[in-house]
């Protein structure tokens, strides 16, 4: 049997793969999302943008008394390998993880994106909107959006914000790592 190791064992040997081709949210950031998972209790998750898996390790963390289902998904083959070999040494208990190689949102055709509690975003930030906009409506009532790089790649993401606006949709602007967006989607059932 292959040993296995603690979240923080394995982000400490993601840390020491090169920032500027894997771009990890940070401890401050990859904290927070650990605490919304907490305080959420999801039990259908998906993450775009997987990279190493860094801030997979955090949602995992958070999620360690609950029975749950992670989607998370990476398009590019090397950070996808990475990744792989990362959740091999983790003690995944109650957690349903599907890894998956692709693009999104070519993939969402091909995977269950019913009743969605949980969704983090660190995708290619011009399409944050569009990401939102086909996303949004799988989710459940109590189920939260959040995206990465908000305050770091703002201009990039000036539709989504100008959406946000125009729209009346509350957020909550995270100033944590490169900055985080949380949407909660009990404002689209009142």
């Amino acid at each position: 049997m292959n040993k296995k190791y603690t979240h923080s064992q394995v982000r400490a040997e993601m840390l020491k793969l090169p920032e500027k081709e894997f771009w990890p949210v940070g401890s401050e950031a990859g904290n927070f999302l650990k605490e919304v998972v907490e305080k959420y209790k999801p039990q259908k998750l998906l993450e775009i943008g997987t990279s190493s898996g860094y801030s997979t390790t955090w949602l995992l963390e958070g999620l360690q008394d609950i029975t749950a289902k992670i989607i998370t998904i990476e398009s590019n083959q090397s950070r996808y390998d990475i990744a792989q070999d990362f959740f091999a040494k983790l003690d995944l208990k109650n957690i349903n993880l599907t890894h998956l190689r692709h693009h999104a949102p070519e993939v969402f055709k091909e995977i269950d994106l019913t009743n969605l509690d949980f969704i983090f975003c660190d995708a290619i930030k011009m399409q944050t909107l569009s990401l939102f906009e086909e996303l949004q409506p799988f989710m459940t009532k109590n189920g939260v959006f959040i995206v990465d790089n908000v305050i770091s790649h703002k201009n990039s993401m000036q539709n989504f914000y100008d959406y946000l606006d125009e729209n009346n949709i509350r957020c909550q602007v995270i100033e944590k790592g490169a900055g985080l967006i949380l949407i909660d989607n009990k404002q689209f059932y009142t």
